[in-house]
């Protein structure tokens, strides 16, 4: 649907949409309101406060290259070159690649490199003695490579230093790819011939009063079982958590027939988690860095699912992805997306981190309904004196300052299968990559 079709359809949308209130407490703490409404749902609100910094992605993943804008100064009787890797007020997200190429000559030189954090405290981290090829993971833990800023070039002299191109290319591995797995959140639904006809090798088994004789029957069956289980409330409460876990460390006290335990407590699914972000995500990095502990001294791998833009979002100065990564056994991407280069592009810079630790990755594939959604945001200034979203468009007159559509097929498969081949098929050259994960066997 198009954006004059939206704006055509809007009157309608909130003229039918009901009393849903505002939460004058939330507002309050936030910058304005996104109105979500599907296709079919009840709409809700989300609270938003406004984005950081802009962030320079490259379109293709495995190489981009730049012709440096050079900048020289003196250093300390030396000469220090200056190249910015993005444009003004941007930072590079180079996050995808695993090596820094640069084409030229640079005499006697050492080399150093500088993210936000150091950009903002004027200082870098030195890489070394120049070399035409850098190698970056040994730099993951001390640079930010999703917001880079500056490489800096030391010589005894201006004249040493001769730069002409810069480029960040990834180095193809190949993964070891498994049969797909597949999430099951009843132990009723859980159907043996319909599992082994869609070749299915592992299922994540939500822990519920019949776990153990279906994960005893999974297992008479060859198939792998994690246990699963998730709320996001458990960040809160992690008591029926824990009691879950400890149901599965006694299930394998007489036979292992769990291989792990995975966690989906999705914290970004409450209302208000865009004004507790930082709390919120680090109440759910440190319990998951409490089961990792807990689950290996148990003999337990453990699983956790995450949504792609996890990357984005930053407690500690560090991506939570990539810490959610370091504190895993596995992590489970929800990169749902028809489209398998779109796929590829946001799964990307997990998969090449994961690679650089040594550490897992399988892709989540929506196979069930998603309904159309219409977006709408609000500036707060616009809403203050309403009360309900149906007073938005009555009463007070308020117009989104920005709108837009997602749909549905975009998202899942579902009565879409024959794309599906193509993300299967698609060739993920990360060793971290070990396949894909159906949501869920009613999908099958």
């Amino acid at each position: 649907m198009g954006f004059k079709n939206i704006i055509m359809i809007l009157p309608l949308l909130f003229l039918g949409i009901g009393a849903v209130e505002l939460d004058f407490k939330l507002l309050k703490e936030s910058d304005g309101v996104e109105l979500v409404k599907p296709l079919h749902s009840q709409p809700y609100f989300l609270y938003y406060q406004n984005k950081g910094d802009e962030i320079q992605t490259p379109l293709d993943p495995y190489l981009y290259t730049m012709t440096p804008k050079i900048t020289f100064f003196d250093h300390k009787n030396s000469a220090m070159c200056i190249v910015p890797l993005a444009n003004k007020d941007h930072y590079l997200n180079a996050s995808f690649f695993d090596t820094i190429r640069i084409e030229g000559k640079c005499n006697n030189c050492v080399v150093a490199i500088s993210d936000k954090k150091l950009f903002l405290r004027e200082d870098n981290v030195k890489i070394g003695d120049f070399k035409n090829i850098i190698p970056v993971d040994k730099l993951m833990d001390k640079i930010d490579f999703r917001s880079l800023k500056y490489l800096i070039f030391f010589a005894p002299t201006k004249e040493d230093i001769n730069i002409k191109e810069i480029t960040f290319l990834h180095t193809p591995k190949e993964p070891s790819v498994e049969k797909p797995s597949v999430w099951i959140w009843k132990s009723s639904d859980v159907d043996i011939k319909k599992l082994k006809a869609n070749a299915i090798k592992r299922v994540y088994l939500q822990v519920d009063k019949d776990f153990q004789a279906t994960a005893s029957l999974l297992y008479d069956n060859s198939i792998e079982v994690v246990a699963l289980d998730g709320n996001p409330s458990y960040i809160f409460d992690d008591r029926q958590l824990m009691q879950n876990i400890q149901e599965v460390i006694k299930i394998n006290s007489t036979k292992k027939i769990i291989e792990g335990f995975q966690i989906d407590i999705e914290p970004h699914t409450l209302r208000d988690f865009d004004l507790h972000k930082a709390e919120y995500l680090q109440k759910l990095l440190d319990l998951s860095h409490t089961l990792y502990t807990q689950l290996q001294k148990n003999g337990l791998k453990f699983s956790i699912v995450i949504p792609f833009w996890y990357d984005s979002v930053y407690v500690e100065n560090k991506s939570v992805a990539y810490t959610l990564i370091d504190s895993s056994d596995e992590v489970v991407l929800m990169s749902y997306r028809t489209d398998s280069l779109d796929v590829l592009k946001i799964s990307a810079d997990k998969l090449a981190y994961a690679q650089a630790r040594d550490k897992k990755i399988k892709i989540g594939i929506e196979l069930m309904p998603i309904e159309d959604e219409y977006h709408y945001l609000f500036d707060k200034k616009e809403i203050a004196k309403c009360k309900t979203i149906a007073t938005f468009w009555e009463s007070c007159k308020s117009k989104p300052y920005s709108q837009f559509e997602i749909k549905g097929n975009s998202i899942s498969f579902f009565e879409q299968k024959e794309k599906l081949p193509s993300l299967l098929h698609t060739h993920f050259p990360y060793a971290s990559f070990t396949g894909f994960v159906y949501h869920h066997i009613d999908g099958l």
